[in-house]
């Protein structure tokens, strides 16, 4: 995600220039046959075309709304995470009593949790990026950004934070933060059990932790459940199938301007023709854009830099839990690298 307000026009450029030389390279096609060849014939109804785009415009808008209500949903619910977090943190440092380095584990558990949960939340889905594009990507962007779940492994990241028996049960689970999730409700009912926490307090802690097991749900159920494919397919097949005709109906429409105009002025109706190609270019250059910034947030956990900053937010917070435990800054973990401004 961009802290900046703006997107960086090199980001833009960098986004989309591949693509921009395939729409100049079909606007400049239909007007090198009319002008080159004389083919005329080689011109659509302009009335047929925007009634296309008018069509393409109404899905483009669907898709893109669409789109920004998952990434809208995945940041509130990694919200509720950051209050359920800070929340949760409070209530074990103060309602256990007598026993610091039960406090210390807890806390260092749901730092694994949230490890756990941000690297599942970066899983590749068969329906996200292809592996094959994805390192593509990767090549492409490593010096614009740092991904953490791509540069490090997760055994790596658990082991610091629990004990060697937890991380042995952790590693075999098919959900490991729901496993970790689980451990934190055993370790509090022998807490009550040994009388280190009062029997309302224990209520209270649980109903925080049935809160972060909800939290974990709603979020795997964005990553889980694709934007539904139709749309996507749809959209993407309409949207270029426009792009091809546009330019068939916009040069004949010039080569009629420089006909209209040609009494009056030297130049030819072929240069008119010419003057279409900025013009399809840009329009095409919009319309693929828009289409390409909704399907760039149909999956917000899927680790490009268009995601919900999910590593910055989870490694904030395991920052503010170090805080919280007075441990030394030097012990503290550290933020990870923000390159151009792009926070994962």
């Amino acid at each position: 995600m961009f802290a900046k307000r703006q997107m960086p026009l090199k980001m833009i450029f960098r986004w989309t220039y591949k693509t921009s030389f395939l729409l100049l390279l079909n606007a400049i096609t239909p007007v090198l046959l009319i002008t080159a060849f004389d083919f005329h014939f080689l011109k659509i109804p302009w009335s047929f075309v925007a009634l296309v785009g008018t069509a393409v415009a109404f899905l483009i808008s669907f898709q893109n709304n669409s789109a920004y209500d998952r990434v809208w949903e995945a940041r509130k619910i990694w919200g509720g995470i950051v209050n359920a977090t800070r929340t949760f943190s409070v209530f074990t440092r103060d309602m256990v009593d007598n026993n610091d380095q039960a406090v210390k584990t807890i806390l260092y558990r749901h730092r694994a949790w949230l490890t756990a949960l941000r690297f599942s939340m970066r899983q590749q889905k068969e329906w996200e990026i292809p592996e094959v594009v994805a390192k593509k990507q990767k090549a492409h962007f490593d010096k614009l950004r740092y991904n953490p779940e791509r540069s490090e492994s997760l055994e790596d990241s658990l082991r610091p934070l629990i004990s060697s028996e937890e991380f042995e049960v952790v590693s075999k689970s098919p959900n490991k933060a729901s496993t970790l999730l689980s451990l934190q409700s055993q370790q509090f009912s022998q807490l009550k059990k040994s009388g280190n926490i009062w029997e309302f307090n224990f209520i209270e802690i649980e109903n925080m932790i049935k809160e972060l097991f909800t939290l974990q749900g709603k979020s795997e159920r964005i990553k889980n459940f694709p934007y539904p494919r139709q749309y996507f397919t749809l959209g993407l097949h309409l949207t270029w199938t426009f792009i091809f005709l546009l330019p068939y109906a916009i040069a004949p429409e010039f080569t009629k301007i420089g006909l209209e105009f040609g009494a009056n002025t030297t130049l030819s109706p072929e240069v008119f023709t010419w003057f279409s190609v900025p013009f399809v270019a840009c329009v095409s250059w919009i319309f693929h854009t828009m289409g390409r910034m909704g399907r760039a947030g149909e999956n917000p956990f899927e680790g490009t830099i268009h995601d919900v900053p999910i590593s910055a937010m989870a490694r904030a917070l395991e920052i503010e839990i170090s805080h919280l435990l007075s441990e030394p800054k030097e012990m503290q973990p550290k933020p990870f690298p923000v390159r151009n401004s792009i926070y994962m």
